[in-house]
C-alpha cells in the first residue's frame, strides 16, 4: 500500500510525511562537521594517545599541523585537550531567553513552500540515504587516506590462546620484516588484520560489540 505524500518508516513500522522523513535524514547526515573534518577526527580517535598531529596532517595533504589546525578552526572545530581531539565549540554566552529563542526558531526557521517541494523531490532517494546513514562509519573508514604507517591499536578483551595457522613463506617473511622494522609483535599485526577484515566484510556490529562500542 502506498499513500501519496507519505513514505514508509521501517523503524516505526508506519507511514510518515515524506517531508518529515527527508528533513530528518538530511539533518542527521549533516552532523555539524564537514566530511573531511569528520575523517580527521576519526583518525585521531583511532590512533588515541599515539596520534601524531604532524603525520595526520600530512596524510590529509596539509603541509603541517598548523595548517590542519587552521582548516579545522575554519569549520568551527577546535582542539580539546581533554579529549585529545578536535570538537565543535558551542557558544553559551548568549543572553537570549529560552522563550525568545523558541519564538525566533518558529518564525525564522519555518521551511518555505519551495523548500518543502525540494524535500518532497527527495522521496525516491530516501532508501539510499537511509542505507548511507546506517553505514556512515564504514564509509568514512573506506574513504580515509592511508595512514603514514602508524598501526591502530585495539584493546581486545579476553585471555590469549595459541592458534596455529598455515601461510605462505613469502607472507611470513613480509610480516617478520614489517614487525622487525617497526618494533612490533606479530600478534599486534594479526589482531589488526583480523579486526579490519571483519569490519570490512560484514562483521562490523560483532567487532563493535567485542570492543565494547555498543
Amino acid at each position: 500500500m502506498r499513500r501519496k505524500g507519505f513514505t514508509w518508516d521501517s523503524t516505526n513500522q508506519t507511514y510518515i510525511p515524506a517531508v518529515t522523513s527527508a528533513d530528518s535524514i538530511l539533518e542527521e547526515l549533516d552532523s555539524g562537521a564537514p566530511f573531511k573534518a569528520e575523517m580527521i577526527i576519526k583518525r585521531f580517535e583511532e590512533m588515541g594517545d599515539e596520534a601524531d598531529p604532524r603525520a595526520i596532517a600530512r596524510s590529509f595533504d596539509f603541509s603541517d599541523h598548523r595548517e590542519l589546525g587552521e582548516y579545522m578552526e575554519s569549520r568551527n572545530l577546535f582542539w580539546d585537550s581533554d579529549k585529545k581531539n578536535y570538537a565543535l565549540r558551542v557558544d553559551h554566552s548568549g543572553d537570549d531567553k529560552p522563550e525568545e529563542m523558541a519564538n525566533l526558531t518558529a518564525v525564522v526557521f519555518q521551511p518555505t513552500d519551495e523548500q518543502k517541494e525540494s524535500l518532497k523531490s527527495l522521496e525516491p532517494y530516501l532508501p539510499i540515504l537511509n542505507l548511507l546513514l546506517q553505514n556512515k562509519d564504514r564509509l568514512v573508514t573506506l574513504l580515509m587516506p592511508q595512514s603514514g604507517g602508524a598501526l591502530p591499536r585495539y584493546a581486545v578483551p579476553g585471555k590469549s590462546v595459541t592458534q596455529s595457522i598455515y601461510m605462505s613463506e613469502a607472507l611470513t617473511r613480509l610480516m617478520k620484516e614489517y614487525c622487525d622494522s617497526r618494533n612490533l609483535k606479530q600478534r599486534d599485526v594479526i589482531d589488526v588484520a583480523l579486526i579490519e577484515f571483519f569490519k570490512r566484510y560484514g562483521y562490523q556490529r560483532e567487532v563493535d560489540k567485542l570492543l565494547g562500542k555498543c
